[in-house]
This record gives structure tokens, sequence and C-alpha cells, in this order.
């Protein structure tokens, strides 16, 4: 077994920037609250321009404008095309705080994961068509597309100094370093017992009582491996939330510059890519957004999550 290889990852120094009581739990709670309310408050404008515009038309069917707009008086004329504008407006608005709400919800369910993977028990969900199952898949495959350092969990750098869902990532991180840290001071002695025998370690090489003190090491050796696991996955979830804030505020700016306009949507996010204001690791933590947004639709997070509830 070659237990020194989980040692290969060096002892990191810690900054914790983020507040001493920024618990993770919560404050996924608190983001995944205040997106509902965001959600619910864009729904609510969307379905106040329906009662407008019935109030106006006398129907609910308004898929034939020009129909509609020539049982119209010439005066009325001008507030259906407004309210048609601004139920384009809202509709994008709701699509987009939807999505964010479905990014919190599934990036969440993955430091979950990432957790319980991090857990000596931990088993893949039995249900191979599951959510569970299809995100476990994608902690995994995330680690080879967006990867992190011990340095990169040291160096992390946050906007400011709130307890948000990224800064209780961040913390969360730090945590299991510094776990990690105290258990590989106390795996130190693998290295002398390297210099001994040599690798991979064999017990049965050894002498009885470098053999008894290695079998003691190796479920220390696993936890350590495990807790850096945690740490660079809840780092990288990090840079995942980090990366879909900034998607959501750069279609915000899209809407700010052509409301209600779908074909626009993107272009702000292309022209910072052209401006050379995203980062390498910017664009991938945001293709591993676009991946959920293709894989992962709202309405079967929203259903998933429903039946959970429930069970």
């Amino acid at each position: 077994m070659r237990i020194l290889a989980t040692l290969g990852l060096s002892l990191a120094a810690i900054s914790h920037s983020a507040a001493a009581t920024c618990d993770l739990a919560a404050a996924s709670k608190e983001a995944f609250s205040a997106q509902v309310q965001r959600r619910a408050h864009a729904n609510e404008a969307f379905d106040g321009t329906a009662d407008q515009l019935e109030a106006l038309t006398g129907t609910t069917d308004w898929s034939d404008l020009d129909a509609i707009r020539d049982r119209l008086s010439a005066a009325d004329r001008p507030t259906l095309d407004a309210l048609m504008s601004r139920r384009r407006e809202f509709a994008l608005e709701r699509l987009h705080e939807t999505n964010r709400l479905r990014d919190i919800m599934l990036i969440s369910e993955m430091a979950t994961i990432a957790e319980q993977l991090a857990q000596e028990s931990a088993r893949l969900p039995e249900d191979k068509e599951s959510m569970e199952y299809k995100l476990t898949g994608l902690v995994a495959a995330a680690r080879e597309l967006l990867p992190v350092t011990f340095k990169d969990v040291a160096s992390y750098e946050l906007a400011d100094t709130n307890c948000s869902f990224e800064a209780a990532l961040v913390q969360a991180a730090h945590e299991a370093t510094s776990e990690f840290n105290g258990l590989a001071q106390q795996l130190s002695g693998l290295k002398g017992l390297a210099a001994t025998y040599g690798q991979p370690l064999d017990p049965k090489k050894m002498s009885a009582k470098d053999a008894a003190s290695y079998e003691k090491m190796v479920p220390l050796a696993r936890k350590a491996k495990s807790l850096a696991t945690l740490s660079f996955d809840l780092t990288r979830l990090a840079k995942i939330e980090a990366a879909s804030k900034l998607m959501f505020e750069a279609v915000r700016a899209d809407q700010n510059e052509a409301p209600g306009d779908v074909e626009h949507v993107g272009s702000t996010w292309t022209r910072w890519s052209n401006e050379g204001r995203l980062s390498e690791e910017q664009k991938e933590a945001a293709n591993i957004v676009q991946y959920l947004y293709k894989h992962f639709p709202a309405s079967t997070v929203f259903a998933s999550t429903n039946d959970a509830a429930q069970d």
C-alpha cells in the first residue's frame, strides 16, 4: 500500500477570511430562501402583466396579437404593446431567477455529496437514474475539469467578508484542511518507516513494533486523504458558485441593455470574455454551470426536491 502518497500533499497554511461563524448548512439555507423570494417577486411581476392584459383585452389568449390590436381602440394599442414588452421582460427575469435558484440547490446538494463521500462508510446511490447519482458523478468529474490544490484553498479570495454561500464553502474547506494538517502531523512517522524499509511499505517486511505502528497509521492516512479531497471539492464548489453568480450578473446586464430580448442573452459574457475579463478558471467553472443548466432542468430539480421532502 502506498500510504505515503496520501501525505504527498504538503501542510497547508490557512487564512480564515470568512466569518468565524459562517456555517455551511445555514448559509446554504439562507441563500436558498433569499433566492426563493427573488423568484417569487419575478413570478408576481410576470403574473401581474397577465392580469393587466386580460383587463385590457378581455381574453387570456394573446397568441394572435394582430387580431387583438385590431379590436382595440387607437388609444389602447400603445398600452397593449407596452404590456407585451413588459411581459417578455418579466418572463426572462423569471427564467434567470429560476436558473439561479436551481444552481444554488444543485451546488448545495453537491456539497452534501462531497461531505458524504469523505465518510469512511460512503456508498454510491443505488438508483443510477436519480439526481443524487448523477450529481455524485459530476462531483468526481469536476475534479479533472477544475483541479484544486491546497494553495488554491489557502489563497481563495472572497469579494467580501459576509457569510455568503460561497464564503461558507470556503470556510468548510479551510476546516477540512485544518483537520488534515492535524492528522498529517500524527502520520509523520511514515516517513521514517519509508526511510528504513523503502516503498511501497509492507508490514510483512517490518519489525513487529514497526508493523504495529504502521497498522495504526493506515486508517489515519485514509482519513487524511478523504479530508484533503473534501477540502478540494468544497473549494471547487465555491468556484462554481462564484461562476454562477457572475453569470447571473452578466444576464442581468444583458437585460438592462436590451430588456426582454432573448437574442441578447449571453452578450455581456461574450464581451467580458473577449475583453479578457474572465480567467480560464472562471470559464471552466462556468462550463460546469452550463452543464447543470443543460442536464438538470429546473423543473426536474424542483420536482426531485419536493419528492424528497415528502418521503
